[in-house]
């Protein structure tokens, strides 16, 4: 229990403070506070009297599980935002546009829409309309306020709710909230019932997935011919104040974009000095970030087995050659680069 400052009752050090008060005490250190030992024993003393040990034992395993429950590594998870066990596998194919990385925030920077309409899974269930947005960042406990512009008819509204107008008039608006349930809403600010809306989350591979019964929003049209969609993306605050980033506007049946063009280079590749390091360097065991193997063999391996050519700027020190050679790699490293992998 912490003691209540007064006045009166500090004795001020150069790196603490104890507070006394009706002789409890108490010592806080870089603004923590850590009870004396007389007075934890004191107080274990009391407790065992009056629960007996096994009562102590009952009350500390009840906090150990308190604050198991209360861990903030764990993922927070919303009983109105399930997280899905399944998801469907995307391809190059179900790419609609790329965003700029142009946010001020990564958890609000949108990177890429994807979409696609699905068939009914089974005889008597609906069809569905799948949307996936990546970003640069999705943390665990987002933020971030996600809004779709759904077009599929003559008409609609570019009325959106926050400052800024939609550059489609849309007839259906989705909103994902980073807390609390999903709504639609029609272009008369009404809400769009059973949509059946279904939200995946993916912190790892920080993308968010949407899906719905699109016979709700368009029923007019026949399941098995779902229409062409325009959509466009708003990402807000978690206050709702303003548009952090948006996407262009992009339709369901658009070819995907030009592949975006990247190189994967790598640099203090093999920092070998000694014949252990050249070991350790080449395939280390058990000493990666994680905990797992590391080292360039690692590497090599993986750009083989994907066909993903790798550039590594500073391989041909001649140090690090002659470790490679006293590893017995160099061989390896050289038919590597005479195949283009490296």
């Amino acid at each position: 229990m912490q003691g209540v400052p007064h006045q009166t009752d500090q004795i001020r050090h150069r790196e603490r403070v104890v507070f006394c008060r009706g002789g409890a005490k108490e010592t806080r250190i870089g603004g923590e506070g850590f009870p004396c030992s007389a007075d934890i024993i004191h107080l274990m003393h009391k407790i065992i009297r009056r629960v007996g040990l096994r009562g102590l034992a009952s009350l500390l395993l009840a906090c150990i599980q308190a604050a198991c429950a209360l861990s903030p590594t764990e993922p927070r998870i919303e009983p109105a935002q399930p997280v899905l066990a399944e998801t469907i596998l995307w391809g190059y194919a179900d790419l609609r546009l790329l965003d700029p990385a142009d946010a001020a925030s990564p958890e609000h920077d949108l990177l890429a829409v994807y979409l696609r309409h699905a068939p009914p899974a089974s005889p008597g269930s609906p069809p569905r309309t799948y949307l996936r947005l990546d970003f640069l960042d999705l943390p665990y406990q987002s933020r971030a306020q996600v809004y779709l512009a759904l077009d599929f008819a003559p008409g609609g509204t570019r009325w959106l709710p926050f400052h800024g107008k939609a550059d489609l008039e849309w007839d259906a608006l989705l909103e994902i909230p980073s807390g609390g349930p999903s709504r639609a809403y029609d272009p008369h600010k009404q809400p769009i019932v059973n949509t059946a809306m279904r939200i995946l989350r993916d912190p790892r591979l920080d993308f968010l997935e949407i899906s719905f019964d699109p016979s709700a929003l368009y029923p007019a049209h026949p399941a098995a011919f779902p229409p062409e969609i325009g959509v466009q993306v708003f990402i807000a605050p978690g206050d709702g104040s303003a548009i952090a980033d948006q996407s262009m506007p992009t339709t369901s049946y658009a070819a995907p974009p030009q592949p975006a063009r990247y190189l994967l280079a790598f640099w203090n590749t093999y920092p070998a000095e000694t014949p252990a390091q050249a070991l350790r360097r080449w395939d280390g065991a058990h000493t990666g970030p994680l905990g797992g193997r590391h080292g360039l063999a690692n590497l090599l391996r993986t750009a083989s087995a994907h066909r993903q050519p790798v550039f590594l700027l500073d391989l041909k020190y001649p140090a690090w050659l002659s470790a490679l050679d006293y590893a017995g790699e160099l061989d390896l490293v050289n038919l590597l680069a005479e195949q283009g992998a490296l």
